[in-house]
């Protein structure tokens, strides 16, 4: 435990791989016309057939984004696993997004737990549901398994009746506004 924070760890060896593939879920389609002009199914229609990539969605959102998704969604899975503890057992959502995020950014970064083929790149783990669950649920079991039990803040234990500590004052007011001079 460092100042009183639970101490988070990745269980890298846990972490599944994940493989984007352009063959289960294309990044570009040439699109045609079902219908020739006279109305009868077309195998190939007139005119150039136009190409639709994922350039323009993939432009949209930096790795940064993507981790930060990822984390977002481990955190909440996070708060839902640690709803039914103790509150001083708990471990709050806030103090381990920061792990989250840094999982997130080696998950995307290393090309042996993320298998990029063909010309697919990061960003696509955002773009199928699949992918993207994926990537939480093992990066929240490694998380999770990582966690040494037995990290969460310690709160002290006061008998009852204990005398406070020495720094403690019990002065009156009535006493104090005396001893200062005060009326």
């Amino acid at each position: 435990m460092t100042s009183g924070r639970p101490d988070f760890e990745v269980d890298w060896a846990t972490v599944s791989t994940l493989t984007i593939d352009p063959m289960e879920i294309p990044n570009q389609v040439q699109l045609n016309s079902l219908t020739a002009p006279e109305g009868a199914l077309a195998a190939s229609g007139p005119g150039e057939k136009p190409m639709m990539t994922l350039a323009d969605w993939r432009a949209r959102f930096r790795e940064q984004q993507v981790a930060f998704r990822l984390a977002r969604d481990v955190a909440r899975r996070w708060q839902q696993a640690q709803a039914g503890q103790e509150k001083a057992a708990a471990a709050p959502a806030q103090t381990m997004f920061p792990h989250a995020v840094a999982a997130a950014r080696r998950f995307l970064a290393d090309r042996s737990k993320l298998i990029c083929k063909g010309n697919s790149e990061p960003v696509d783990a955002l773009l199928v549901a699949w992918y993207a669950q994926s990537a939480v649920d093992s990066l929240f079991e490694a998380l999770r398994r990582g966690s040494r039990p037995g990290t969460a803040v310690e709160l002290p234990r006061i008998p009852n009746g204990a005398a406070p500590p020495a720094t403690w004052t019990s002065i009156p007011s009535s006493r104090s506004a005396r001893a200062t001079g005060a009326t």
